[in-house]
């Protein structure tokens, strides 16, 4: 039973009984008067016939007996006596009166006989008055009235109470657990008075009002980008479990996009040029969008978008991915007289109805994303889910190839010069970097591009590491004249390597057996991945720089969202990202951007390389901003490790 339905009975029983208690308390007082008045009554009638009674028990005369009879048949009201001794016997009785019997009207009264103090015995009178039966009736019937007016007079208030008190409370009790158990904040109550409750119940309506407008809120800044107003990556892959589901006419098709120039906006013109970039970008997008209906679009990363697209035509499919890459080109985005051209690697995966989920779909399509920009960016590259399953699978023959080449040393360690500005004759290079490669079966080579990104996915990346500082520390203890001639060598790390507790330890022990100059080798780190676990590559730095080892600081201006970190971390070399080098002759705002990161590094007091010098006009103008050291085609290729040891020998 209810607390609400408990409570109405408690009431309406309360109330009945605390006016079946009044009519008892009225009743039971009237009686006691009739029965004080009818016992005075007998008193003084025992009194007038106590000396006839005497002499009916001590003399035994029988005209005493009539005179008692005839006193008693005198009083109308009386309607019977019986006297009894002392010892209970009953003496004398006086019939009752024919037809006057009732149990309305009627009492029965005992009184003492006492003669000149002497206990005779006593007499019990039954008293009958047709008024007392009249009273006694109209009493009753009042009663049994009563107590049906009472008993409605209960409902009614307990009806009231609820409707006033009880039912307000329990309406607001039942919108309290209806809102906790169903999370629906579109309850309202109606409030029917400004009293206490209807306060409560008008405060329950502004609380929940807050709740979901809060809850509305949240639910858009979770489901949406909150810069660019786009969907967010948890309401697209929802999306896209949806699109599983139906069965489509046509196709389905998911563009993953990734822009190609963000970084170099950010870094050149900071944080709020990057976000003018993306807002407008965004803007541009859903403009082109507004005339293709079921796409959905939105921001997972950085500078990363998705765009799921429904039901549609290859045909259709391939026009709109077109479209978009081509407002992405025209975009030409313009900031404080600085014009961008900006450009973007789009993956695209087409599927029906798949047994594949969300994430592997989106998988694919970074996947394909990856593709386009290992093949040049600024384009699409297009593959079927079947076809992306097919390139997982060489993913994973790539996987078993890496492990054969680390159990039986089939990689090969190529080294390239790293060129001082001051000296560039090439019989006098002491510096290099150290490069892997792995051959494939038909005798060339498979580009670390391709294998270290998988090694890096699947968790390889630290034997690999490991194999290149084991096998390069083995060849520098062979090789005395290369090792001596040696300044600098430098060994790229992953950042698995640089938060591995256990991978520190087993390098410092290559170190020690191999009996290595600290001050010869240079661990080169990449600015993205030290950005991703800045203080996990700090304490791996720290410990080496202790010893003597130096660092350098690859992707130089492409990965870290501020320069900031360089005041934080210890690096002796900033290595400027190629992408900035590449081409830089006829790019005014590369060579800004160049010149400004070669100032940066001698405020910071590091030296400066830069990578993919293979123009002399390029190292000209490298020259001309004061960088200290070159590496490129321009100077050397990459060539193993034995064909240079090979060549500072002759």
């Amino acid at each position: 039973m209810s607390f609400r339905s408990q409570l109405n009975l408690l009431f309406i029983a309360l109330v009945f009984s605390i006016g079946l208690s009044s009519l008892w308390v009225q009743h039971d007082q009237q009686q006691k008067i009739i029965k004080i008045s009818l016992q005075e009554q007998a008193n003084a009638i025992s009194v007038l016939i106590a000396e006839d009674f005497a002499k009916i028990i001590y003399l035994n005369e029988p005209s005493s007996a009539t005179n008692i009879t005839s006193q008693l048949k005198k009083i109308t009201t009386l309607e019977s006596a019986k006297l009894y001794d002392t010892r209970g016997r009953q003496l004398l009785t006086l019939s009752e009166k024919v037809n006057k019997a009732s149990v309305f009207g009627t009492h029965t009264i005992s009184s003492q006989l006492t003669y000149q103090g002497i206990n005779l015995g006593e007499v019990r009178f039954v008293f009958f008055s047709d008024k007392l039966a009249t009273e006694s009736k109209l009493s009753k019937t009042i009663s049994i009235l009563s107590i049906v007016l009472l008993y409605l007079f209960a409902i009614i208030f307990g009806y009231f109470i609820d409707k006033r008190f009880i039912g307000r409370l329990a309406d607001l009790s039942l919108a309290l657990q209806k809102t906790a158990t169903t999370k629906d904040f579109s309850i309202r109550l109606n409030p029917s008075s400004n009293d206490e409750i209807g306060q409560a119940q008008d405060n329950f309506n502004k609380l929940v009002g807050m709740v979901e407008s809060k809850t509305s809120a949240l639910k858009h800044k979770a489901s949406h980008d909150s810069l660019t107003g786009l969907y967010s990556r948890e309401s697209l892959l929802e999306e896209i479990e949806q699109s599983l589901i139906n069965t489509p006419k046509h196709l389905h098709a998911l563009c993953y996009i990734d822009l190609d120039q963000f970084k170099v906006v950010n870094n050149t013109c900071g944080h709020k040029a990057g976000d003018l970039l993306l807002i407008q970008l965004s803007s541009e997008m859903r403009e082109l969008l507004e005339i293709y209906p079921d796409t959905t679009i939105g921001r997972i990363g950085g500078d990363e978008f998705i765009l799921l697209i429904r039901n549609r035509s290859l045909e259709e499919i391939e026009v709109l991915a077109n479209n978009l890459l081509k407002i992405i080109r025209n975009l030409n985005f313009k900031y404080i007289e600085r014009t961008f051209p900006i450009n973007a690697s789009i993956g695209l995966i087409t599927y029906h109805k798949s047994t594949d989920s969300a994430s592997d779909i989106l998988s694919a399509a970074d996947a394909a994303c990856y593709e386009a920009k290992d093949k040049g960016r600024n384009k699409i590259i297009r593959h079927s889910l079947g076809d992306e399953i097919a390139y997982n699978q060489q993913e994973m023959n790539l996987v078993s190839k890496i492990y054969a080449a680390l159990e039986n040393n089939h990689f090969e360690l190529f080294l390239q010069p790293i060129v001082n500005a001051n000296s560039t004759d090439s019989t006098k290079y002491n510096h290099f970097e150290t490069l892997l490669r792995m051959p494939n079966a038909e005798g060339g080579m498979i580009s670390p591009a391709i294998f270290i990104p998988t090694a890096e996915r699947y968790g390889l990346s630290e034997k690999v590491d490991y194999w290149v500082i084991n096998n390069l520390f083995d060849k520098l203890t062979t090789e005395v004249r290369f090792y001596h001639s040696l300044k600098t060598i430098s060994i790229n790390l992953s950042i698995a390597t640089l938060v591995s507790t256990e991978m520190c330890n087993k390098i410092a022990n290559l170190f020690l057996y191999y009996k290595i100059d600290y001050h010869k080798i240079c661990f080169e780190i990449t600015e993205t991945g030290v950005s991703s676990q800045f203080e996990e590559a700090i304490e791996f730095i720290d410990f080496f720089k202790k010893l003597g080892v130096s660092f350098s600081l690859d992707d130089f201006g492409t990965g870290m969202s501020s320069f900031s970190y360089l005041s934080e971390l210890d690096v002796d070399f900033l290595k400027i990202d190629g992408s900035f080098i590449s081409q830089m002759e006829d790019n005014l705002i590369k060579q800004e951007m160049v010149f400004a990161m070669a100032r940066i590094g001698k405020t910071l007091n590091k030296k400066v390389i830069a990578e993919y010098v293979e123009t002399e006009k390029i190292t000209q103008l490298l020259q001309g901003m004061k960088v200290e050291y070159f590496q490129g085609y321009y100077f050397s290729q990459p060539k193993p490790i034995q064909h240079v040891i090979d060549q500072i020998k002759s």
